[in-house]
């Protein structure tokens, strides 16, 4: 879906809730300016969830580290 930039921002609810189905592409002037997509997992994430339950991980490098046993 592309909707302008203006309509964007006069309901920006309508189209946070339309990015569940499709990504959204703003358009400014007949240039796509942005896209609002959903997150996907990537594989790294996939691997982590669940195994570093209740533990104190501030950023990716202590996750590597954990993850690795360094």
């Amino acid at each position: 879906m592309r909707v302008s930039a203006g309509e964007f921002i006069k309901s920006p609810a309508l189209y946070l809730e339309k990015i569940a189905v499709e990504p959204v592409y703003i358009i400014q002037d007949g240039q796509d300016i942005a896209v609002l997509a959903k997150p996907s997992k990537t594989p790294l994430t996939d691997s982590l969830i669940g195994i570093l339950k209740g533990a104190d991980v501030s950023d990716v490098e202590d996750i590597r580290k954990m993850r690795l046993g360094v």
